[in-house]
């Protein structure tokens, strides 16, 4: 089993999936977990591009623990942009207020994690 990281906003979700799912299947469980529409939905690879629902998962264009966008749809059918804000973590406890406060091992870890270098969509 795999998984991507669906992202909107200041949410991410995890959806496991078969290699041989569709975006539509993966886009249906976020509708799901929402409660909205698939219909009003799109998923965007990272660098924009419109994911078809009939595409498959891995041979198309998302690998194993890839990161997309997902945009809803305006009330005039056009697709809003991608907004997907960063996290902001701190080992400050001045600054707690406004951003959670993690051990310093945590955050080296994400750090290093760095998902905007991570190319993790597969070349086509």
């Amino acid at each position: 089993m795999q998984y991507v990281r669906v992202k909107r906003d200041v949410k991410t979700w995890f959806i496991h999936f078969l290699p041989t799912a569709t975006i539509g299947s993966i886009k249906a469980e976020v509708a799901r977990i929402e409660n909205l529409a698939p219909e009003n939905m799109r998923l965007m690879t990272t660098k924009m591009e419109p994911l078809e629902d009939s595409m498959v998962v891995v041979p198309d264009k998302v690998a194993n623990n890839a990161e997309v966008y997902l945009v809803y749809k305006n009330a005039d059918g056009s697709w809003e942009e991608a907004c997907v804000k960063k996290p902001v973590y701190t080992t400050d406890e001045g600054a707690a207020a406004a951003a959670p406060t993690l051990p310093v091992s945590v955050v080296d870890y994400l750090d290093e994690m760095n998902p905007a270098a991570d190319s993790s969509l597969a070349a086509t």
